[in-house]
C-alpha cells in the first residue's frame, strides 16, 4: 500500500461533487468519526488524530499527516501519509 494513510484510496478525483460524494460515502461508514488537528505544519500541511467508530461498533485511532492544496480559499489537492516524513518529502520539506 505504501506510505498513504488511506486504504481505501481510489485515486485522483476530479470536480467537487466527485470528492463530496466520496467523503460523504466515507463518513456514512462510521457511527462517529472526529478529527483533531493536533499541529500546524505550514500553510498547507497538519498532523491530526482521527477517531471513529465502525458500524459495527469497531473503534479505529490514527494519527495521519494531510497534505492540502488550495486555489481562491478551497481545497484543490489532499492527500494523506502515515508517516509525517514521507509527507514532508512529498511537499520538499525535509523533516
Amino acid at each position: 500500500m505504501g506510505s498513504r494513510t488511506l486504504t481505501d484510496d481510489v485515486g485522483e478525483m476530479h470536480g467537487g461533487g466527485t470528492a463530496r460524494r466520496y467523503v460523504q460515502d466515507w463518513f456514512d461508514s462510521f457511527d462517529d468519526f472526529r478529527s483533531e488537528p493536533e499541529e500546524l505544519i505550514d500553510e498547507a500541511e497538519n498532523r491530526a488524530r482521527q477517531r471513529f467508530r465502525s458500524k459495527a461498533g469497531i473503534a479505529v485511532e490514527q494519527a495521519i499527516t494531510q497534505v492540502l492544496q488550495f486555489r481562491e480559499g478551497k481545497v484543490i489537492y489532499a492527500t494523506g501519509y502515515r508517516d509525517t516524513s514521507n509527507a514532508l518529502k512529498a511537499v520538499g520539506l525535509e523533516e
